[in-house]
């Protein structure tokens, strides 16, 4: 039966437990555990490892907890052994007549969800000292710690099941894809002989502008089609190669190499490849956008470009030796239909998965404050 929130008592963290900082590196301090420095030396509490090394004295013998105290705060970890804390770390002994030490743990990661809260540079010990929290009766701290663990049991159980859903998601439209783009009955053609690849220029840095001014066109690069932060912008008449949305751009570096990318448009600098069908009637261009997505290509491509001494990237003259299955236009662009149709569904399944997934990672710390609230 749970106990009345109003019948809590109210407490300093001070008042139940023993708080301390951790030390400077020890003196004696060995990378690997030996019978003279059997004890280990724990640098982060971001995990239930944290180990950097071995010693042979001790600062915390009790089950304690380890809290993050630098950098990113708030994470902890309950330690049921010796061990020799550093300084960016703060531990904490419960007096377990008073407290239970996994309740406690609960309690750190609601008042310090993982680094929320960056404002504050550093945990101290007045501040954990003086931080009030909200204390039940030890048997209902265990009770309330079963529905915990056994709720962040199940969160964790939706949240992998979410994860593998969008794996899926994805995977099956890749092999969709896959299974529309390739037909060996298809006429056969070296990609040279039906595709123009134009590779990109690389200006002077000093002609940059990371602003948009008149009379400048976007530099696009790789990591643009990823990320709107980093635009970079050059005067019209120093762009010699340029390209629009409709094009399909290759990614002649990595990771991962080989990328087929289009959306974009402006200048092109040497990290790109623009790939455009030499007859409209007999490659269609959005087609080729999925074409050379084929594993095929891609796998050859890659391999390629792997082995080759001094050549990290796409090889241009390798790629136009490469055989592809082209089928007649206006199957091209039925498949072309099919895809776009599929992907279209796919978006929103995924869209309703990431709503799903917002809410999953909530939990746990819905969890812990309905705890706290006195809701179970």
């Amino acid at each position: 039966m749970s106990v009345s929130k109003n019948k809590w008592d109210i407490v300093f963290l001070g008042n139940i437990a023993i708080i301390s900082a951790g030390g400077d590196k020890p003196k004696i301090f060995t990378n690997s555990k030996t019978t003279d420095t059997p004890i280990p030396v724990i640098a982060n509490a971001i995990n239930n490892d944290g180990i950097i090394g071995y010693t042979n004295k001790p600062i915390i013998e009790n089950n304690s907890i380890t809290i993050s105290a630098r950098g990113t705060i708030g994470y902890s970890s309950i330690r049921n052994y010796p061990y020799y804390p550093i300084v960016r770390l703060i531990s904490i002994i419960p007096d377990d007549n008073i407290v239970d030490i996994s309740y406690l743990k609960y309690i750190f990661d609601i008042l310090y969800e993982k680094g929320v809260g960056t404002s504050i540079p550093q945990l101290t010990i007045p501040m954990i000292t003086n931080k009030q929290i909200p204390l039940p009766p030890l048997d209902e701290q265990k009770r309330l710690v079963k529905i915990i663990e056994t709720k962040l049991k199940a969160a964790e159980k939706a949240k992998k099941a979410s994860d593998e859903q969008k794996i899926i998601i994805i995977d099956f439209l890749s092999s969709f894809v896959q299974n529309l783009i390739y037909n060996k009955d298809w006429d056969t053609y070296n990609l040279g002989d039906v595709c123009l690849f134009s590779g990109g220029s690389q200006p002077p840095k000093s002609t940059f502008s990371y602003q948009p001014k008149k009379n400048y066109i976007r530099l696009v690069q790789i990591q643009d089609f990823r990320k709107d932060d980093t635009a970079v912008y050059i005067p019209k008449e120093t762009a010699r190669r340029t390209f629009t949305k409709d094009n399909v751009m290759i990614g002649r570096y990595g990771p991962p190499v080989f990328q087929i990318l289009r959306g974009l448009d402006g200048a092109y600098n040497v990290a790109l490849m623009k790939a455009e069908p030499l007859d409209n009637n007999v490659l269609d261009n959005n087609f080729l956008f999925y074409l050379l997505q084929e594993k095929k290509i891609q796998n050859a491509v890659i391999n390629q470009s792997q082995r080759s001494a001094g050549q990290s990237g796409v090889d241009k003259l390798f790629l136009e030796k490469q055989i592809v299955n082209i089928p007649d236009l206006n199957t091209q662009k039925s498949i072309v239909e099919k895809i776009e149709k599929y992907k279209q569904k796919s978006i929103a399944l995924q869209a309703y998965i990431n709503e799903q997934s917002s809410y999953i990672k909530a939990l746990p710390s819905s969890i812990l404050r309905k705890a706290f609230n006195g809701d179970y």
